[in-house]
């Protein structure tokens, strides 16, 4: 937006946030931002590590052979059996924009991940 110019009708601004220019951080105190196009920074691959993701499924089944062409098959399944709370940005995809005020900040648990989910089921098949 140039604000030289003036505004389209039916436009007003009620408050202005300015960026510095490439290269410099467009918030005060703030270390990470964009390199200029064409440049590499100084921090090696990958040095942002989050929390760990862990999820373990299991599940059982028994086949129980009724006739000699029928059977029936009972099963039991888990999913994320540690009930571990696997953090996600899902709802804040700010947290990934080196630009942003919350860059890096874990704001929400369990908003994509599910906690421990467990299922019974029975088939019978002839």
């Amino acid at each position: 937006v140039d604000l030289t110019q003036p505004l389209p009708a039916g436009y007003t601004i009620s408050s202005v946030r300015g960026a510095n220019s490439v290269g410099t951080a467009p918030f005060a105190g703030q270390v990470f931002f964009p390199n200029v196009a064409g440049s590499t920074g100084n921090l090696q691959r990958n040095f942002l590590n989050g929390p760990i993701y862990i999820n373990w499924d299991a599940g059982l089944l028994k086949n129980i052979r009724i006739t000699e062409t029928t059977r029936l098959q009972l099963r039991g399944e888990m999913f994320n059996v540690m009930n571990h709370a696997n953090f996600f940005a899902g709802s804040n995809p700010a947290i990934l924009d080196v630009g942003s005020t919350s860059f890096g900040r874990l704001t929400s648990s369990g908003s994509v991940y599910s906690p421990r989910i467990v299922q019974f089921g029975a088939r019978f098949e002839f």
